[in-house]
């Protein structure tokens, strides 16, 4: 979606200078795009989250403060990218980490590293129950019924197992 958007500011970006860039995209491209993406997102679906004492913003793009500032780490880690749960990005994002093969835990601490998601567990597991392939892998647990001599009323040893080990 990312690079989708990257080829769509180029386009634009070709139409206002008459300079036409032809090649495959750069980092720079790239990178500029999510972090215009990114503030397209929150200024639509976060609109009032200014007054929060625990957000800033760091190149116009709204973080949250984690309590681990001292530490000497990215900016990315320690002030994460606040996104909304409803947004189809976010979606899109959870399902990248999800392609590979986590469960919520996990998957919740790999968006975190960059991304600070409202609701991330839930959005999460909506996210893992709507799976296809994870439904077909669920264990389904089949009922057995208890023998019948263990059911009726009995004489105490009148009924005796045996584990046979080899």
């Amino acid at each position: 979606m990312i690079r989708v958007f990257a080829w769509v500011l180029r386009f634009v970006n070709n139409c206002r200078n008459n300079k036409c860039k032809e090649h495959e995209l750069s980092a720079a491209e790239i990178e500029n795009s999510e972090k215009q993406f990114i503030r397209l997102t929150q200024t639509y679906y976060l609109p009032d989250v200014e007054s929060l004492k625990f957000v800033t913003f760091i190149d116009n793009i709204l973080r949250v403060k984690s309590k681990i500032t001292e530490r000497n780490d990215e900016n990315s880690f320690l002030y994460p990218i606040m996104l909304p749960d409803k947004c189809e990005f976010t979606k899109l994002l959870v399902r990248s980490v999800y392609k590979k093969n986590a469960g919520i835990q996990i998957m919740q601490s790999l968006t975190r590293e960059k991304f600070w998601i409202i609701r991330a567990r839930k959005t999460i597991k909506s996210i893992l129950n709507k799976c296809v392939v994870r439904a077909l892998f669920k264990v389904k647990r089949t009922i057995t019924c208890v023998p019948p001599d263990r059911v009726f009323a009995c004489v105490i040893f009148q009924v005796v197992g045996i584990d046979l080990y080899f």
